[in-house]
């Protein structure tokens, strides 16, 4: 897709298509486009449902609704390879080449084996910041045991990514637990700071000192961790978000500063129920 393409289908503004694993509303067919080029790993058959054929009639794409109840109620089921292919091809959103490209890279993730394609997903969803979807499919994972067609490096780097969904949820005690049994299994550096990184958070003081004893690079750690946090504090500083608020206390602006604050904890508040939802 090169330069600017106009949306001129219709949007469905009123009755929008709700992609339930990243909560996500989609408005328009070549939104559609766009989201689903973008986020491939997330997505399977499953989201090809009579919901998508309503929304393709509310955009005035009778002719792709048509197409999907057919695909639907097809005997013989179709891959997400050919129906992706030819929704993409009627849309006209992204060119020959793109539409291909988008191809190969659905037949070399069909095929992979199931625990590689739910930890791609769980990966995507951690990156998107889904945490609480990429929870779920890390826990899927884990559930389903450990395959001995795949290496112990793989299943260390599920636990450690679980380990990451927790530490930005806030979840510590978790986090650490998951940054240990990530550590048994995949004996990296980064998974061990990981680990101590966590533990400073927990009530686990005297585990983490213990650990911070035995590691060569427990100070050099330390020192990125409080270099993390002042880079927080400066984040906030620089956005004035604080500072701002500091001035109004300290102009004696006591009901402006409360007023204030609590619009402030509630943004946040909705950040953090967006990610763990």
């Amino acid at each position: 897709m090169k330069g600017f393409l106009i949306c001129t289908g219709k949007r469905a503004a009123q009755h929008q298509l709700y992609i339930y694993e990243t909560k996500t509303n989609i408005y328009s067919v070549e939104e559609l486009c766009y989201y689903i080029y973008n986020n491939i790993e997330t997505l399977d058959e499953q989201i090809f449902n009579v919901q998508m054929v309503d929304f393709f009639i509310r955009c005035d794409r009778s002719d792709l609704a048509g197409y999907l109840e057919k695909v639907i109620s097809a005997e013989v089921p179709v891959s997400v390879e050919e129906v992706i292919r030819n929704i993409f091809r009627e849309v006209n959103y992204y060119d020959r080449v793109e539409i291909e490209e988008l191809c190969n890279k659905i037949r070399r993730l069909s095929e992979k084996p199931v625990e590689e394609r739910i930890r791609a997903t769980g990966d995507a969803l951690l990156s998107a910041g889904k945490y609480a979807m990429a929870e779920k499919k890390y826990r899927r994972l884990l559930d389903m045991g450990v395959s001995d067609k795949i290496s112990p490096d793989f299943y260390g780097a599920v636990w450690h990514n679980l380990g990451v969904v927790y530490a930005r949820m806030m979840y510590f005690e978790l986090a650490s637990e998951c940054f240990e049994a990530a550590y048994k299994l995949w004996p990296e550096e980064k998974v061990k700071k990981a680990w101590f990184m966590a533990l400073r958070f927990t009530k686990d003081k005297l585990m983490s000192d213990r650990l911070m004893k035995n590691e060569a690079y427990a100070d050099e750690w330390q020192r990125e961790l409080e270099a993390k946090e002042a880079d927080v504090d400066a984040h906030l500083a620089e956005n004035g978000e604080v500072n701002s608020l500091i001035k109004l206390r300290d102009a004696g602006e006591i009901v402006s500063y409360r007023e204030k604050v609590n619009k402030l904890i509630e943004i946040w508040k909705t950040q953090y129920r967006e990610q763990v939802k």
